[in-house]
């Protein structure tokens, strides 16, 4: 029954993408999507708050938000006294989204 919806919901457009806190859960929708017969990003975009790893399936894919967090982890290990750094994150396009057109 919620497959049926969200294949309904994606195919109207109503539900344009997925946003999800980690990598790992974007290669998972990857494939449950290419179980569906759902391509990406032409019928459904995928992006990610972290970096994907290296191991994964397709790590040049995911359009991604990168928060340096292997680089704030470094800087907080060598240095104890480190308790607030500002870091601006870092929109990375990739394949996985579609470009909009204004």
């Amino acid at each position: 029954h919620y497959q049926k919806q969200m294949m309904k919901l994606i195919r109207e457009e109503r539900i344009t993408a997925f946003i999800a806190a980690e990598s790992t859960t974007c290669a998972y929708l990857y494939s449950l999507f290419a179980t569906m017969n759902l391509r990406v990003p032409e019928d459904i975009s995928l992006m990610s708050f972290d970096k994907p790893l290296v191991e994964s399936q397709r790590p040049d894919f995911f359009t991604h938000i990168s928060q340096s967090e292997f680089l704030k982890h470094q800087i907080e290990t060598r240095d104890p006294q480190v308790t607030h750094r500002v870091m601006s994150p870092l929109l990375e396009v990739r394949k996985s989204t579609r470009a909009i057109v204004l």
